[in-house]
């Protein structure tokens, strides 16, 4: 397999955070490099086949009418690379726009992303919108997140066997509905007493609690858990919003990897809410959506969790070796397709934890949750886990 470049020392954004990125000891000075080879020739040098050109998320390559001839021909294949967004009719846009452009022969393009679903997804695509069937692509996923360095996320302790004062932490930058429905459905609950909780606006304002995201989420806001929801954001969350733990919107804008480990050496467990989950304003292509972003590395770095975001996300992560918490969530929630009913089984079972006797908690905690946990933070950190996602790769990209 061959990467093109324009240059052989040019930047290729990922893929050198995939060859090359360093896995920092406690001690920031010594590290260790895992084996994957990034296989770089310039176009006077291509290969008899599987030629690769990578564009976009950091790499600086520039396509012109020489390269768009050579893919045209066969001779090489367009990776756009979209290592840190999901497959979507957004970035599908941007791809559609780029073929037009330069009139390229769409058959010869792949988009990459850390969609882990894309071929359902890409289908769900074609079939909601007809003008991406004028220029059928090739999509494929990548979990991208695990080679960023964990170091951007601060010096995450291990877990102990010290009785906490928080039974969970859980932030959330952006005000999307299901967080919206979350953080009020704890605060109504009275959960909220039992954690450290965030809901900050990023992209937004706290007048998004009056907006109706109960509706958009497809609950009945006249009737049952989706008015009692809907009511308590507009009468009670109103006057809380946003809520800010220690670093202000300005902070986390300017850089939003570090975690306090204030709040991690306090708390118990993590509540995931990830980048994407469906609503009604939303298109059906978003109900298969399934990535893991740096708000899922972060916590298994150093916590138990459970997951808001995508159903089969545990199911993913077991079958890559990690270890997921049944002794603590009752997790039939990452087997709910349905996202409401997804969203109240995870509110639920983090209640049944919060409301778990204190010692009973305890000595689950530590007799069982914390080799896990430290289980998770070597194999996440682990040069075996990187070269099994990278090779996955490769061996699909080369099926394309």
């Amino acid at each position: 397999m061959n990467f093109i470049v324009d240059k052989i020392d040019i930047p290729l954004g990922f893929f050198d955070r995939a060859e090359s990125s360093f896995m920092e000891c406690s001690n920031w000075q010594s590290f260790s490099k895992w084996d994957i080879k990034i296989n770089k020739r310039t176009l006077d040098n291509l290969g008899e086949d599987n030629n690769f050109y990578p564009l976009w998320s950091g790499c600086k390559n520039k396509l012109d009418k020489s390269k768009v001839e050579l893919i045209n021909q066969g001779k090489m294949k367009l990776l756009l690379v979209c290592d840190g967004e999901a497959l979507q009719e957004l970035t599908l846009n941007w791809v559609m726009g780029l073929i037009k452009e330069w009139n390229l022969n769409s058959k010869q393009v792949i988009f990459m992303s850390y969609e882990l679903r894309s071929d359902e997804t890409y289908k769900l695509l074609l079939d909601e919108f007809p003008k991406f069937r004028q220029y059928p692509i090739n999509v494929i996923g990548m979990d991208t997140y695990v080679f960023e360095p964990y170091s951007n996320y601060g010096d995450l302790p291990l877990p102990t066997e010290d009785k906490k004062l928080y039974k969970y932490v859980c932030y959330n930058a952006n005000g999307k509905e299901y967080r919206q429905f979350l953080v009020t459905e704890l605060f109504r609950r009275g959960l909220d007493k039992h954690g450290l909780i965030s809901l900050l606006y990023r992209y937004g304002s706290p007048n998004q609690i009056l907006d109706g995201f109960t509706e958009r989420l497809g609950f009945d806001f006249n009737s049952g858990i989706g008015k009692l929801n809907d009511e308590y954001a507009k009468t009670e969350m109103v006057k809380r919003v946003p809520l800010v733990l220690d670093r202000s919107m300005e902070s986390v804008d300017k850089n939003d990897r570090p975690v306090d480990v204030n709040h991690i050496k306090n708390s118990y467990f993590n509540i995931v809410t990830e980048s994407y989950m469906y609503n009604t304003s939303l298109p059906q292509s978003h109900k298969t959506i399934f990535e893991m972003s740096e708000k899922t590395y972060k916590a298994l770095n150093c916590q138990p969790f459970i997951h808001l975001g995508s159903y089969g996300v545990l199911k993913y992560m077991k079958s890559m070796g990690y270890e997921t918490f049944p002794e603590l969530f009752d997790e039939s929630y990452d087997d709910i397709i349905n996202h409401t009913d997804r969203l109240l089984a995870v509110v639920n079972a983090i209640e049944k934890v919060c409301k778990m006797d204190d010692k009973e908690f305890h000595n689950i905690y530590c007799e069982s949750i914390i080799p896990k946990v430290i289980h998770n933070r070597e194999l996440v950190r682990s040069k075996e886990i990187k070269e099994k996602i990278w090779n996955k790769f490769t061996e699909d990209l080369l099926r394309l």
